[in-house]
C-alpha cells in the first residue's frame, strides 16, 4: 500500500485496492474486538437455575411444609422452619458458589480443569439435596425428631468454592461409561448419608452395603474409598466393631496407597477412636500408630476435617488411657 502511495498516479488507478485492503483490516479488527459477532452467544452464569429448580424449589418446600403439619405434632411446625430454612440456605449457597465459579471461569481467573472439578463437586452436593428431600418426603412421627439433622448434618456446600481441597481430589474417571458408574455409587452412598442422618440406621447400612459392594466392581479406588468410610461410620454409630473396623482399615491402606491423604487420615481416625473403647484395645500399639499419622497430617495444607478430627480422636485415646495431659495436648493442638 505504501510502495502505491509513493506512485505519482491518478487516484483512479489505485484507490479501489487501498479501499479492499483498509475495508480487510477493519473487518478483521471487528471480528478481533467482537467475537461474540461471529461466534454463538455464550450463555449467561445463572447459578445453575434449572439443575437447582429440578431438585429444591418453593413448591417442594410447600410440600415438605404440608407434609409435617399433617403429622399434628406440638413441635411440627417449628421443624418444619427449621428443615426450610436449612435448605433454602443450601440452595441460596450452591447457587452463589455455581454463579462465582463460571464467572470466574469467564473471565480467566480459574483453568478450565479446576472449573470442572468445581462443576462436579457441585453435581455431587445438588445429589446430596436430592437425597435430603426424599428422605424428608418420609419423614413421619417416628422420625421428625430427626428432620433437622438430615438437613443440619449434610456435607458443607462450601467445598465447592475451596480450590485447595478440590485440587487434592482424584481424577474423574476417563471414559463416559465409567463416570456414570461411579456417579450411580455416589447417588446410592448419598442416599444412604441421609437415611442414617434421619435415624434410619438399618436403610442406610443395606443402601451403603450395596454401594460398597458395587464400587469394589469399578476400577476406581476413590469411590471405594468413600464407600467403605460411610460404612465404617454408620457402623460405629451402632457399636458394630465387626462392621467398623474392617472397612476403615481397607479405606485407610487403600487411600494410602493412590495418595489420598486426607481421607486415609479420616479413616484412621476413626477406627483408633473406636478401637480405643473396646475390650481388648492396644494402648500401646493405637499411640505408635498416632505418632506416625500426627505429622502426616500436618501435610494437609489448609485442611479443616481430617487434622482437627485426628487430634479429637487422639484426645480421646489419651483419656481412655488414663492420661489427661496427653489428652490435653492433643486438644490444645
Amino acid at each position: 500500500l505504501l510502495d502505491a502511495l509513493g506512485r505519482e498516479r491518478g487516484w483512479r488507478r489505485w484507490r479501489w485496492p487501498a479501499v479492499a485492503a483498509t475495508a480487510i483490516a477493519v473487518a478483521i479488527a471487528v471480528i478481533a474486538i467482537r467475537p461474540g459477532r461471529a461466534g454463538a452467544k455464550a450463555a449467561p452464569c445463572d447459578g445453575g437455575a434449572p439443575e437447582l429448580a429440578a431438585v429444591w424449589s418453593s413448591a417442594v418446600g410447600d410440600r415438605l411444609s404440608q407434609r409435617f403439619a399433617a403429622l399434628a405434632t406440638p413441635y411440627a411446625a417449628e421443624v418444619s422452619d427449621r428443615v426450610r430454612a436449612g435448605l433454602d440456605g443450601q440452595a441460596t449457597t450452591w447457587t452463589r458458589i455455581h454463579r462465582g465459579a463460571c464467572e470466574a471461569h469467564r473471565r480467566g481467573g480459574v483453568t478450565a480443569a479446576t472449573y470442572d472439578r468445581q462443576l462436579a463437586c457441585l453435581r455431587r452436593r445438588l445429589g446430596d439435596l436430592r437425597s435430603a428431600v426424599a428422605v424428608l418426603d418420609q419423614t413421619d412421627a417416628a422420625s421428625l425428631a430427626s428432620a433437622v439433622d438430615v438437613v443440619a448434618r449434610m456435607a458443607p456446600f462450601e467445598w465447592c468454592a475451596d480450590l485447595d481441597l478440590l485440587a487434592r481430589e482424584q481424577e474423574p474417571p476417563t471414559t463416559p461409561a465409567a463416570r456414570a458408574a461411579v456417579d450411580a455409587v455416589r447417588a446410592r452412598l448419598s442416599q444412604a448419608e441421609a437415611l442414617e442422618r434421619g435415624a434410619r440406621t438399618s436403610e442406610a447400612l443395606a443402601e451403603v452395603d450395596a454401594a460398597l459392594a458395587t464400587a469394589r466392581t469399578l476400577a476406581y479406588p476413590p469411590v471405594v474409598v468413600e464407600a467403605a468410610l460411610l460404612k465404617g461410620r454408620i457402623a460405629i454409630n451402632v457399636y458394630d466393631d465387626i462392621g467398623a473396623i474392617q472397612p476403615l482399615a481397607d479405606a485407610e491402606a487403600m487411600a494410602l496407597e493412590h495418595g489420598m491423604i486426607a481421607a486415609s487420615i479420616i479413616a484412621a481416625a476413626r477406627r483408633i477412636a473406636f478401637e480405643a473403647v473396646a475390650d481388648d484395645q492396644d494402648f500401646d500399639g493405637l499411640v505408635r500408630q498416632t505418632a506416625i499419622l500426627e505429622p502426616l497430617s500436618r501435610s494437609l495444607a489448609s485442611d479443616q476435617f481430617a487434622r482437627p478430627l485426628l487430634l479429637n480422636n487422639i484426645a480421646m485415646l489419651h483419656l481412655a488411657r488414663g492420661k489427661r495431659d496427653d489428652a490435653d495436648r492433643a486438644a490444645q493442638a
